[in-house]
């Protein structure tokens, strides 16, 4: 046993109190964080099982916190991104990569999908061996959804453009043709693609480019 006596005890003693109350105020800042977070935290074991997760992660998947703990990822994860999540952690764990960026899907407790950006580290002991995984976790269903919607919209230009039944042809706004469809590329004679990059005067008869610059 260690006896601290006089002033020296009472200084060790002292020194030692104020490293334990240190510790326990970094452990309430962590825990408080970790909680309040606006974003989903997961702490995971290196077998892809959930050691605590913060209810921002409960609330995108429409679970508790405490409902989480203990599953695995993949119970989380659509069977489709089964590889390429099982692939991260192996990368992680294995010193591959120091940090792992992905975009994946999550199954909500209603059944619909909930796309999610993931990005996760693993936390190593002092000998360097993994003892688990953090990651943060947030919610870009509606990012994915508007890319889609854009995609979508386009796709439905594109489509009208092509098979419209009169010329059209796109240009900047220094009269460059970016693009021309079929039906204008008849008009003209020519093959649509060929036009690009020309200017949309050589395409018009010389008496009416003041006509065509007002436009």
């Amino acid at each position: 046993a260690c006896v601290l006596v006089g002033e020296t005890g009472a200084w060790v003693g002292g020194r030692l109190r104020r490293s334990e109350a240190a510790l326990i105020d970094a452990q309430e800042r962590f825990r408080s964080s970790f909680e309040q977070a606006p974003i989903g935290i997961a702490l995971a074991s290196v077998n892809g099982r959930y050691i605590r997760v913060n209810q921002a992660l409960g609330e995108i998947v429409g679970r508790s916190s405490r409902e989480l703990e203990g599953t695995a990822i993949r119970d989380l994860t659509h069977p489709d991104d089964w590889e390429a999540t099982d692939s991260g952690i192996l990368a992680l764990c294995s010193g591959q990569i120091d940090r792992s960026q992905l975009e994946k899907r999550y199954l909500h407790a209603d059944g619909h999908v909930v796309w999610v950006s993931v990005s996760s580290s693993c936390v190593r002991d002092g000998a360097g061996k993994p003892s688990y995984l953090i990651g943060q976790i947030e919610d870009v269903t509606e990012r994915k959804r508007a890319v889609e919607t854009l995609a979508e919209a386009e796709q439905r230009f594109q489509s009208a453009f092509e098979n419209a039944p009169t010329g059209m042809v796109l240009t900047d706004l220094n009269n460059i043709v970016m693009r021309a469809n079929p039906a204008y590329g008849e008009i003209v004679g020519r093959d649509p693609r060929s036009l690009e990059g020309m200017n949309i005067q050589e395409l018009a008869h010389p008496e009416d480019w003041p006509e065509t610059d007002a436009k």
